[in-house]
């Protein structure tokens, strides 16, 4: 046994064996439409406990409509946009249904989840402008959402996590909502390149592959040239400054891992606030598996903390 493989916590190694002994055909060879019906089966249930009310909505955007799910904590301190990951091809409210209800809780504040539409019937700007012109409502309907409140922040995972930066640069950009904090969670920040050593490292067995990765941003950007892009690849962008303060988590097992890490260096680097946290025996998307995989729970139980500390010392200084 290899000293990556005895860092691994002992039952996120025993799901990979189960992962691997279902032998998972690639996505190149599937499709969206079977990866989304086989993501739905592994939607994680917490048993019917809700921490929170929510009320599902409609939004008008550009070109149609999308959905939104509200979470409304007891006591709101302010409003919380959260993207889910799915690589902007898979995934929506109901898979990040535990992980959004169990944010507002923790963070006591309300949670919006955007339903953005997904790649590759929609690819990019699509997915962004859905996810920032929910922002922008969001910061036009502080007071109703949250009632004496004047705090807007952002969370994604995953590629999720990718969509909130891409919203945070917009903001800034195009004078949008002032955003108090993102909530970056194992993040994509950078599909120009796959070629780091965590890519290297683990781009087989580790739930997350590659060769996923590869697929999905093929997904997202039709135009290969655009992968540069600062809003699908912030790492790339030359100018980070004026980003709000940021929570960034990374797994230790995981393809995108070194990217994250760069990318939280080149915030520092910037001048913005960052608390960077490493999470050594986890893989890609702990988060969502917290519900089956005890270890994986215990690190979602303190990456909550985190997140409402952050935003709890954001809100004192704003």
């Amino acid at each position: 046994m290899s000293l990556t493989e005895r860092q691994l916590a002992e039952d996120i190694r025993g799901f990979l064996q189960l992962v691997e002994s279902l032998e998972r055909p690639a996505l190149t060879d599937v499709g969206a439409e079977v990866a989304r019906t086989a993501v739905k089966t592994m939607t994680p249930d917490d048993g019917g406990v809700r921490r929170c009310q929510s009320e599902d909505m409609v939004l008008d955007v550009a070109g149609g409509q999308i959905p939104l799910r509200i979470y409304r904590p007891r006591n709101p301190r302010g409003v919380l946009v959260f993207l889910h990951g799915g690589g902007w091809v898979l995934c929506d409210l109901d898979t990040h249904d535990v992980f959004a209800d169990q944010l507002a809780h923790s963070t006591q504040y309300v949670v919006v989840s955007v339903g953005y539409r997904l790649a590759p019937e929609h690819p990019y700007p699509i997915p962004l402008d859905d996810a920032y012109a929910a922002l922008c409502w969001a910061g036009a309907n502080v007071e109703a959402l949250a009632p004496g409140c004047s705090q807007v922040a952002i969370a994604g995972d995953s590629a999720g996590g990718n969509l909130a930066i891409a919203c945070s640069l917009k903001a800034r950009d195009q004078g949008g909502p002032r955003i108090l904090h993102q909530l970056l969670f194992y993040p994509v920040t950078d599909i120009s390149s796959l070629e780091t050593p965590s890519y290297s490292a683990f781009a087989d067995g580790y739930y997350l592959r590659k060769s996923d990765m590869a697929w999905f941003a093929q997904q997202y950007v039709a135009d290969a040239g655009s992968t540069s892009d600062p809003y699908v690849s912030p790492l790339c962008s030359v100018n980070l400054q004026g980003l709000p303060p940021t929570y960034l988590i990374t797994a230790g097992f995981d393809v995108l891992r070194d990217e994250g890490t760069e990318f939280a260096a080149k915030l520092k680097h910037a001048g913005v606030p960052v608390r960077y946290v490493c999470y050594p025996e986890m893989i890609h998307g702990f988060l969502t598996l917290a519900s089956n995989i005890p270890s994986a729970r215990t690190a979602t139980e303190r990456v909550l903390r985190e997140a409402a500390q952050e935003l709890g010392s954001q809100q004192v200084s704003a």
